[in-house]
């Protein structure tokens, strides 16, 4: 019986040093935890005032309170705007490779057509729906609407591996 009471005497003092260190482990956390929220909260908040900054001085720079904030605009501006244009020149450059600049390009043994040689599969997936051939040909083979589409799933939908390819080929992809 003694050695009941002493086995089970055991296993209390481990129960009471495992709880003892569940709740020591459950402190620090909480404790972590308290500490990232404040830096994310104290970082959102930051983005939040410099954006309001920036706003304001878009608004009207002459009233702007931090006037440092121009240059900061300036560099932000010039640097989208190059940004666009890279990108426009890219696109530029896949039809180059894609069709030479052809309207009625035919490739991969006439699954693909136009000027970013366009599969009908992909472009209907991009549509949203399937379309009649007629509908897909008229689409592929009109500069503005073909370029708009190229440009949103090659940059925006970072589907630049759909024309693989040529983005080697133009170095997009290094």
């Amino acid at each position: 019986m003694k050695q009941y009471q002493k086995k089970q005497s055991n296993n209390l003092i481990k129960f009471n040093n495992n709880v003892q260190t569940s709740w020591i482990t459950l402190f620090w956390l909480v404790i972590a935890s308290v500490f990232v929220g404040l830096y994310l909260l104290t970082a959102a908040v930051d983005n939040f005032i410099l954006i309001n900054e920036v706003e304001a001085y878009q608004t009207d720079p002459e009233t702007s309170q931090n006037q440092d904030l121009g240059q900061v605009v300036q560099i932000i501006t010039t640097t989208e705007h190059n940004a666009e244009m890279a990108r426009k020149q890219t696109i530029l450059d896949l039809m180059g490779c894609e069709s030479t600049g052809k309207k009625h390009a035919v490739g991969d043994n006439g699954d693909s057509i136009g000027y970013f040689q366009w599969q009908k599969p992909t472009f209907d997936e991009k549509i949203g729906y399937e379309t009649t051939y007629q509908y897909y040909y008229d689409y592929v083979t009109n500069y503005d609407k073909i370029s708009k589409l190229t440009y949103e799933v090659f940059f925006e939908q970072d589907e630049w591996w759909r024309w693989e390819n040529c983005s080697y080929k133009i170095e997009y992809k290094n």
